[in-house]
Order: structure tokens, then sequence, then C-alpha cells
């Protein structure tokens, strides 16, 4: 069974749960949120293939300082290339680009697993439903 803590916390990148216990129905309906909620993979990596000199997929996956960064290196080698600059800048975004290919399976992961920490915490505080006798 998924138990949770009183508060949430994080140790070395990883979620801890301990105590309150959630049972097979909330953990179902847990995941079935984490589905229909998380990230898709497939919008991801077409973000990537045609918006990825922009960051497009890490704005999408949440990752909006890396995001940034990468739209600021792309602006900077447009301004730059002139003067020849700008292709090391615009290659550094393809790099960067090419390896998020290998890196979105974990960032998807990793928003999953905050939703569902969020989802079972929420679940949680709430107080079980009255059932009518």
């Amino acid at each position: 069974t998924l138990t949770l803590p009183a508060s949430p916390r994080e140790s070395r990148g990883r979620l801890e749960f301990c105590n309150n216990a959630l049972d097979t129905q909330q953990q179902i309906l847990i995941e079935q949120r984490v589905t229909n909620d998380g990230k898709s993979a497939v919008i991801a990596y077409l973000l990537l293939v045609f918006l990825g000199a922009f960051g497009a997929h890490r704005f999408y996956l949440g990752k909006t300082g890396t995001g940034v960064a990468m739209l600021l290196l792309w602006i900077v080698g447009l301004l730059t290339l002139v003067l020849g600059v700008g292709l090391i800048a615009l290659a550094a975004v393809g790099i960067w680009a090419f390896v998020d290919l290998f890196l979105i399976p974990g960032m998807i992961r990793e928003d999953q697993e905050r939703l569902r920490a969020r989802l079972a915490f929420d679940m949680n505080l709430r107080p079980a439903p009255a059932i009518p006798a």
C-alpha cells in the first residue's frame, strides 16, 4: 500500500512516504488522475522536434528556468550570428536539444511522481466520505 507523511518532504530527489496508508480505491484513483493529468511524451517530443530551439518542450514539462535559458541562448545566437560568435551558441542549443531526446522520459517520470505525491497528500487530508446508513 502507498503511504505518505503528515506533510510532504523530499529526500535526495525522491519523495518519502510513511505513516498514513491509502486504500486500494484511492491508489487506483490517483493512478487514473496521473494518467489523465500527466504530461504526454508524444507532445513533448513533437515540441522538441518542431520548437526545440525555443525550449518549448522544457516549458511544457515544467522546466521553465532551463526553457528560458535555452530560448535566450537561441536569441543571442541569432543576434550574434553575423559576428560568427553566434554559431557557438546555436551549436550549444542544438546539442542541448539532442541530449533532451534522452532526458524527456525522465522529466515525464519526475512530473508523474510529483503529481502522484500531491494527489496522495491531498487525498489523505480529506476526511473519508460519510456512508449513509
